[in-house]
């Protein structure tokens, strides 16, 4: 943020976004939760192309109304959900489950490329709240490029800019601080507090 207000980061066409959810046990180790206030005050609609863009927005079944709620606060309309199939006996009190859930958030009525991907997709689950390589590829498919953004990412994926505190990330989220930035974010920093 410049000391007029402005904000010069990029802009992107589509983001991936999967929250730390207030809903793990207690014993949770994989990760910080956040709570749903926080999650709902994050800065998403400031990185959207004002053109118009797509928010998939990942949940589970205990998540889902707050998703959608979530999407909406964001100016995002619910447009689609995609289900994740993991051929694996997952935990539950009432259900097992073994399915995870991706809304497709549309802002400002950006369309889609591809009309023909089903919304489903059985993949193999490699580790805790890694997502399905394969996904990224139907995204592409679906949403508009060339700017693509992952929040809460837990690895790179190849195009597309990350952000999280499991990676270096690419940008910064005002009030939402991570462990590591990459050098560039760095070196724009540093030049910033250089100039003021």
């Amino acid at each position: 943020m410049s000391k007029t207000g402005e904000n010069h980061h990029k802009l992107y066409n589509t983001l991936i976004i999967d929250p730390p959810w207030p809903v793990l046990p207690k014993n949770n180790k994989h990760y910080k939760l956040m709570s749903i206030e926080q999650i709902k005050a994050m800065p998403i609609e400031s990185l959207l192309n004002p053109s118009g863009a797509h928010v998939w927005l990942w949940c589970t079944s205990s998540t889902m109304k707050v998703a959608h709620e979530t999407l909406e606060g964001w100016n995002c309309i619910p447009r689609s959900i995609y289900t994740w199939i993991k051929p694996r006996m997952g935990t539950g009190s009432w259900l097992r489950h073994c399915t995870e859930f991706c809304i497709l958030g549309v802002y400002k009525n950006a369309p889609v490329k591809f009309r023909g991907q089903i919304d489903y997709g059985w993949f193999t689950y490699t580790g805790h709240s890694e997502k399905p390589t394969e996904f990224y590829k139907i995204v592409e498919r679906v949403s508009p490029g060339p700017n693509y953004l992952e929040l809460f990412a837990r690895r790179k994926t190849l195009g597309w800019d990350a952000w999280g505190d499991q990676i270096e990330s690419a940008l910064v989220l005002p009030g939402y601080p991570v462990p590591k930035y990459s050098e560039k974010i760095i070196k724009n920093i540093k030049k910033e507090s250089d100039a003021s």
